[in-house]
């Protein structure tokens, strides 16, 4: 594997990323400037669920497309056909799940107009997400990429105006998301018309195929999904609106550290899909794990030393209680830097199903303690359960990936004399190109 192509590729997807968590931040900002700590927890209750839900819908189509157009079986027009046909499918039950929680579980201040807007966006987002798909499979990362931070740029600048100009409140963030998906999909639209020929022809052995890969993928990323946000779900359920907004803030900031385990895992995944050396690629897993791991310490170090002055600075003193839960998570946050990056390896290589096997016990786990600890200490007992469970996953994904690759502890977790070079390395390309 080339190790200049490898880190080039991961920029980019690293630099899309960051632009994302700016553009991330900047919503948060605005919403919780206007709206205050509980309609930010009333819009990230009315989010969270269907979020979930196209996490599943999703069916796992991103990295299932990922994986079969790296092993060449069937054609890249086949693929594609057989993509849009099975996303008529998932739009269609993701909608309904979504429907179907509105009503057995009712908001009063959720409107029948809001629920809609929410609903019709389903679709657009699981669109974008499975043409992405294809692009990353054909490692075409600057469209990739783009449909990824294009539709968090849309929605920061209408939200500003909608939100923060005009005062529609929450009725104005759905709609700034609604209007991004409709123009982002569009874009989606025209260039794989363009770029792919492709037909509606039904290939119902390679929608199986998909569909039964997909599924196992869908299944890992919502139990996954289900870890990062069900204690949202419990939070509002036991605790004040106020404290979601305060856990949702310290969530979101103190999971910047998996910035980095993103876009290397997505490369990862990409990779090993056309690796024929496993043994090989187990190795440079290894090396990039170790790497991942100092350099999420000291991002760890850095975000926990700066958020006393730049929370209430930026989303106001209101949102002062957020900054102990940013501490009390990124412990957890950090363990599970280590869980991403092996569990992309194992997706890329077909096997999510060992990702499932670690979330699970960790998600009962996650369950039991948000229950016995949210009552008392609130999104405080949340960050708690979280580092446990995340702790846990992390744990048994690691004897997975030893058992697999026979690579030891020793060789997993502590930094050698080549990565030290490799960083040193980039780094010094980078300042010669700045120089440049």
């Amino acid at each position: 594997m080339d190790k200049k192509s490898f880190i080039k590729d991961t920029s980019q997807v690293l630099g899309s990323n960051i632009l994302i968590i700016i553009c991330e931040i900047l919503i948060g900002i605005i919403i919780a400037r206007v709206l205050g700590p509980e309609g930010k927890g009333l819009f990230i209750s009315l989010m969270v669920v269907p979020v979930i839900i196209i996490t599943f819908a999703v069916m796992g189509m991103h990295r299932t497309t990922i994986f079969f157009i790296g092993k060449k079986d069937y054609t890249l027009s086949e693929i594609v056909s057989a993509v849009i046909q099975i996303l008529f499918i998932t739009s269609g039950l993701g909608v309904l799940a979504a429907t179907t929680y509105f009503f057995l579980l009712p908001n009063v201040n959720y409107t029948t107009t809001i629920i809609i807007i929410t609903l019709i966006i389903i679709p657009l987002r699981l669109f974008i997400i499975y043409v992405s798909g294809i692009y990353f499979g054909l490692e075409k990362y600057g469209f990739a990429n783009f449909l990824s931070w294009s539709i968090s740029l849309f929605n920061v600048m209408l939200i500003f105006v909608l939100v923060a100009l005009l005062k529609m409140d929450i009725f104005g963030a759905v709609i700034a998301f609604l209007i991004s998906a409709v123009f982002i999909s569009i874009i989606a639209m025209v260039k794989l018309i363009r770029d792919v020929p492709f037909s509606l022809k039904i290939n119902r052995i390679l929608i199986k195929e998909m569909l039964s890969l997909g599924f196992v993928f869908a299944l890992s990323v919502l139990v996954m999904e289900l870890l990062y946000r069900i204690d949202i779900v419990f939070i509002e359920k036991l605790s004040a609106l106020e404290e979601v907004g305060y856990y949702s803030l310290a969530v979101n900031v103190a999971e910047q550290l998996w910035q980095l385990p993103l876009a290397v895992g997505l490369v990862i995944t990409t990779r090993s899909a056309n690796e024929k050396n496993q043994a090989m690629m187990q190795q440079r897993v290894a090396q990039i794990l170790r790497i991942s791991i100092v350099l999420s310490i000291l991002a760890g170090i850095a975000i926990a030393g700066i958020v006393p002055f730049v929370i209430p600075l930026v989303y106001g003193i209101s949102f002062i209680p957020s900054n102990s839960l940013i501490v009390a998570i990124l412990p957890g946050v950090f363990f599970f830097v280590i869980f991403r990056i092996i569990n992309s390896y194992l997706s890329g290589i077909g096997k999510p199903k060992y990702g499932i096997m670690a979330i699970l016990p960790a998600l009962f786990v996650n369950i039991l303690l948000n229950l016995f600890f949210i009552p008392t200490y609130g999104a405080m007992g949340a960050a708690i359960a979280t580092n446990c469970s995340y702790l846990l996953a992390t744990v048994l994904l690691v004897f997975v990936f030893y058992k697999m690759s026979k690579i030891s502890f020793y060789d997993l977790f502590v930094l050698k004399k080549g990565d030290i070079l490799l960083m040193k390395n980039k780094i010094a390309a980078i300042v010669r190109n700045k120089k440049m």
